[in-house]
């Protein structure tokens, strides 16, 4: 239907739960939203482990099936202001763009009066020789909680968010990974196909680079429940988060 709009000359901003979006409605993404130029917006909501309704309903593996898609968008935002931003840019954009929603009440982490969301554009939430973090979404969300117990902890590092899964900056986030001897990628997506793997083809593709360590979903059937609660068992907990990375840091 959506499609159908785009040809009659509306801006279509689909929505669903993201499952829906992406399983259910993939072949008609990809043929009739993928192979247009046509601006189609797809907006699905409670993704990854975002939906305690357990493997049904947690779109763990939606990024990178709409990544693989020719010429699509892809934008995972981290909070309310990078959602509102972001959807007002993909209505602005020719061809078909995917972006994750949120669940219940999202708390308001950046500022909409200074900050601005560029497609493709990355931004260092916090500076440092050590360490280097890159996650996405959500997950960015869990990083900055993490990252005040590694601040107490004394384990130096920086933050990088990524909201563009595709297209992205190569050179940027090549550059980032660069100055580090470490990466870890957090993200709430299966550790395959998503924002880690992105981030491995392009350090691969220059080249020797640092070691890179995804955290994120594992490639198995997430348990269901509160967010809290499947944090905890998947190992993407505050605390657990910090000290994973301070294992990869050696501290």
């Amino acid at each position: 239907v959506a499609a159908g709009i785009s040809k009659a000359g509306f801006i279509p901003v689909a929505s669903t739960f993201a499952c829906y979006a992406t399983r259910r409605a993939y072949d008609q993404m990809l043929i009739c939203m993928g192979t247009s130029p046509l601006t189609n917006v797809v907006v699905g909501f409670t993704p990854g482990i975002a939906n305690p309704a357990r493997i049904h309903h947690q779109a763990a593996e939606d990024l990178g099936m709409i990544r693989a898609i020719p010429g699509a968008t892809v934008i995972d935002p981290m909070d309310v202001t990078e959602f509102e931003q972001a959807l007002n840019v993909a209505v602005d954009t020719q061809g078909l763009i995917y972006l994750r929603g949120h669940r219940g009440n999202t708390p308001r982490m950046l500022n909409p009066e200074s900050y601005k969301f560029t497609i493709g554009k990355s931004y260092c939430l916090r500076s440092g020789s050590g360490i280097g973090i890159v996650s996405t979404g959500h997950a960015t969300q869990w990083v900055l909680e993490a990252s005040e117990l590694l601040t107490q902890q004394g384990i130096d590092h920086s933050l990088l968010h990524v909201p563009t899964i595709k297209p992205v900056n190569e050179r940027e986030i090549a550059q980032y990974c660069f100055a580090h001897d470490q990466i870890v990628s957090v993200e709430n997506h299966q550790i395959v196909t998503g924002l880690g793997s992105l981030i491995a083809e392009i350090v691969s593709d220059i080249g020797r680079g640092p070691r890179i360590t995804r955290l994120g979903l594992p490639n198995t059937w997430a348990p269901g429940g509160t967010l809290p609660y499947v944090r905890e068992q998947l190992g993407l907990d505050a605390l657990t988060l910090a000290k994973r990375i301070q294992e990869v840091a050696g501290g």
